[in-house]
């Protein structure tokens, strides 16, 4: 980083914290900016000034205030501390003062709606000349940097993921471990299927690992989804269909045990599990010494190109000992540079685009780290299948089938069940939906390894199957419902798309063709350009099962950065 132009006077309120030293040490070490290191405790304050530099100032949020920055001549405050909340009476008291005193404004806030709800200040700041920037951390500052490479290509995005893992040996502060605990086990929301959709904190388990190369390489590590910036800022962003953000801890032990106490929470024995933060550090620290000092991260983005590819791509960091707690600090450093060098956009809002890729990467320069990129082609279930007659069916039956982890449609169906006596029996089986001269439905399409469940809501009725491919390129599929498996050869006709059912079988075994079922089934594209859908399902000797028709159009928006 080169040395700034202009050197500032800049407050960090927690400059002594977990990340608030780190950002403090990197300005001491790489700048010419005169540093002040404030917080509750004034012989905290001292102490790192005596081992890394700076100027100790005892200050908390109550006593800050815009006059006492004016006096001090601060051009620019670091919010390090937190805790940052909109349920606190003054949530936004420091961005106020810094209005008041010309004072240019960062944070490393985690909080969705904290971060989300800074750009009422826009106006002012603008006016101003002012940058009040919130997030500026690993997310929504980083992931949002990097999610703006890894999207430039594409026309759709389908997801963006973001997951953080440090290592067992990184510090924890109390307010960082408070965040995670309030969160646990209680609700709040991600974004699925391009709308909110609730889910528990540090849910959803599931293995992750990041290689980067021989020698830094993470193990695989549990994560669980977690409440980020993310959530609220990129959907808009990027016009992405699912978000979500995802950290874990290093010890099976640790990241597993938390997940148990997320039960207390879950059944309301407790309201939350903050309380338990002391007690559960103090439990972390002995367990400090088995795992690694060294952390990750890794952002997953996937969607549609232009000409209709799947692309998949893959931005992972890996972090060398003792180096983790740094990441969290760098877009905060890389602001107070660009204040410095004037090379800044005055307003307020989430810090998504006041840093680049490449700034980043010149920042993590400084730092014992490795970045890998990586991005590849996906193959969708049924071109699979198809092969070459794949590319022979219209854009919107493809774009349909087109799911590299998670796609969702919503449309109109018509349902007419059957007459006969076992009609309802059978219906009631596969959950097949009531007759219906109008009910609304959304199909959701989930990929999961080489299996594609398929999820369809008609109304209030709700039933799936699983898809896989039997041998690809001959257009021979399995659906499976429940205990029964159908092979499927899938057949282009034209511009239509056909399910004959060719076997069957239940729990293995195979289902005499004189009881298999007959499906009627057809894909194609309506008068109005949508994708429409037919299926009839009889059986010898009892006629009609169920008959529904409608069309589906995609919940996805377009990419408003694409092109």
């Amino acid at each position: 980083m080169n040395v700034a132009s202009c050197p500032k006077r800049i407050l960090v309120l927690g400059g002594y914290g977990s990340f608030g030293s780190r950002l403090c040490r990197l300005l001491t070490s790489h700048t010419e900016h005169k540093i002040f290191v404030a917080g509750r405790h004034e012989d905290k304050a001292r102490s790192h000034c005596k081992a890394f530099g700076g100027t100790p100032l005892k200050l908390d949020n109550q006593t800050l205030s815009g006059d006492l920055l004016k006096a001090l001549k601060i051009d620019i405050l670091v919010d390090a501390s937190g805790p940052f909340s909109c349920e606190t009476p003054d949530p936004y008291g420091i961005v106020k003062a810094c209005l008041a005193s010309n004072t240019h404004y960062i944070d490393l806030s985690d909080d969705p709606e904290f971060t989300r709800s800074i750009s009422h200040f826009n106006s002012d700041a603008r006016d101003k000349g002012l940058l009040v920037s919130s997030g500026a951390s690993t997310v929504p500052a980083i992931s949002g940097a990097i999610a703006d490479e890894l999207t430039r290509s594409l026309a759709q995005v389908e997801f963006i993921e973001s997951t953080i893992l440090p290592g067992n040996r990184a510090p924890r502060g109390l307010s960082l471990i408070q965040s995670v605990l309030h969160q646990t086990g209680r609700p709040f929301s991600i974004w699925v299927d391009g709308g909110e959709k609730p889910i528990l904190g540090w849910s959803d388990q599931k293995r992750q690992k990041i290689q980067v190369s021989s020698t830094r390489n993470l193990k695989p590590r549990w994560s669980a989804l977690i409440g980020g910036p993310d959530t609220v800022v990129f959907p808009d962003r990027y016009g992405a269909e699912n978000v979500s953000v995802r950290a874990g801890l290093e010890l099976s032990i640790m990241h597993l045990g938390l997940h148990l106490l997320s039960i207390l929470p879950r059944m309301r024995l407790l309201k939350t599990l903050r309380p338990l933060a002391r007690l559960l550090r103090a439990t972390a620290n002995l367990l400090k010494p088995f795992g690694s000092d060294e952390g990750g991260m890794r952002v997953d983005v996937g969607g549609r190109t232009k000409e209709g590819a799947l692309n998949q791509s893959s931005w992972l960091l890996h972090a060398g000992s003792g180096e983790g707690p740094y990441i969290p600090a760098l877009s905060a450093f890389i602001l107070c540079e660009k204040i410095a060098h004037n090379e800044f956009r005055a307003g307020a809002g989430p810090c998504v685009d006041a840093i680049s890729a490449k700034e980043i990467a010149t920042a993590l320069a400084l730092l014992d780290t490795g970045t890998r990129t990586e991005t590849r082609e996906n193959t969708c279930l049924f071109e699979q299948a198809l092969g070459t007659e794949w590319s022979l069916l219209p854009r919107e039956i493809r774009d349909a089938h087109a799911a590299i982890r998670r796609r969702a449609f919503n449309g109109e169906a018509r349902v007419e069940r059957g007459t006969s006596l076992f009609a309802p029996l059978i219906c009631a089986l596969f959950r097949f939906p009531p007759t219906a001269s109008k009910t609304p439905v959304k199909v959701v399409f989930r990929r999961v390894g080489g299996r594609e469940i398929w999820q369809r809501s008609f109304g209030s009725s709700h039933f799936h199957s699983v898809l896989k491919v039997a041998k690809e390129g001959t257009g021979l599929i399995q659906e499976r419902f429940g205990l029964f498996t159908f092979q499927i050869p899938l057949e282009v006709l034209g511009q239509e798309l056909r399910f004959p059912v060719a076997r069957g079988w239940i729990l293995g075994v195979p289902i005499p063709k004189f009881l298999l079922p007959k499906s009627q089934a057809r894909e194609f594209v309506d008068a109005k350009g949508r994708f429409y859908f037919e299926i009839e399902l009889s059986l010898p000797l009892i006629g009609r099962i169920v008959r529904y028709e409608g069309w589906l159009t995609p919940m996805a928006r377009n990419n408003p950065r694409a092109g």
